[in-house]
């Protein structure tokens, strides 16, 4: 197994390599949702945004139990 330093840039440069192709951003936060999934072995992994009123929504989760 490659060092956690390495997983976490080959990580990355993936993630910058599909910001950098202008990919769709849903498909850049899955990545992020997969790759913190990955990296940190968490059962469950998602992304939320705030909006100007105070609101949460979730952007991007791994399953359903990330969701709730």
């Amino acid at each position: 197994m490659p060092p956690a330093q390495d997983v976490i840039s080959d990580t990355s440069a993936a993630i910058t390599a599909r910001l950098a192709a202008r990919h769709d951003a849903l498909d850049i936060l899955r990545a992020v949702t997969d790759a913190c999934a990955s990296l940190l072995s968490a059962d469950a992994t998602g992304v939320l945004i705030a909006d100007p009123r105070g609101g949460i929504e979730v952007a991007s989760a791994s399953d359903e139990r990330a969701v709730r």
